[in-house]
């Protein structure tokens, strides 16, 4: 997976969740890798931080 793609799914994690407003953040973060197929450890790594991060 590119940077790209992290990039992009970590923003799609993001919205997702200012729609849901769900109080599990990471237990949100970790179905989102599930359903989306992610099994790049890089990827995974990119996207929990930049979910954290904001």
């Amino acid at each position: 997976m590119n940077r790209t793609q992290m990039r992009e799914n970590a923003f799609k994690l993001l919205y997702s969740l200012e729609i849901q407003k769900s109080e599990n953040l990471e237990e949100q973060i970790e179905l989102y890798i599930q359903n989306s197929e992610i099994e790049s450890e890089e990827a995974k790594i990119y996207i929990k931080d930049a979910v954290m991060r904001n």
